[in-house]
């Protein structure tokens, strides 16, 4: 798997720390593993199909999800730069506070 051993060497070369390389080539593999062969010869509707997968069937945490985005967008940057991805983060809901009455807030 020399895509993987490139990859890593260009994390490195960001200075990305240990685990976010481990994270950044899991989520390489587990695409690799999902489509059975190279990710450098998947096509963006595969790469639907897996993101939708990870979404949906494995019911990934929306902070999971996003660092698997970023990990496929960071992979494909080094090492096909030239193709063009629409790969997108997935903000969590905004969570507003409670908002307490004048009543509420003195007791």
């Amino acid at each position: 798997m020399p895509h993987i051993q490139r990859f890593t060497e260009e994390l490195q070369l960001r200075g990305l720390s240990d685990n976010t390389i481990d994270a950044y080539v899991r989520a390489v593999k587990y695409l690799e593993r999902f489509c059975h062969k190279s990710p450098l010869e998947i096509n963006d509707e595969e790469l639907r199909t897996f993101l939708l997968y990870f979404r949906n069937e494995r019911g990934l945490s929306l902070q999971s999800f996003n660092v698997n985005c970023a990990a496929l967008r960071c992979f494909y940057a080094a090492l096909q730069p030239e193709r063009t991805l629409h790969i997108r983060t997935v903000r969590p809901p905004l969570i507003l506070p409670e908002v307490l009455s004048p009543i509420d807030r003195d007791k």
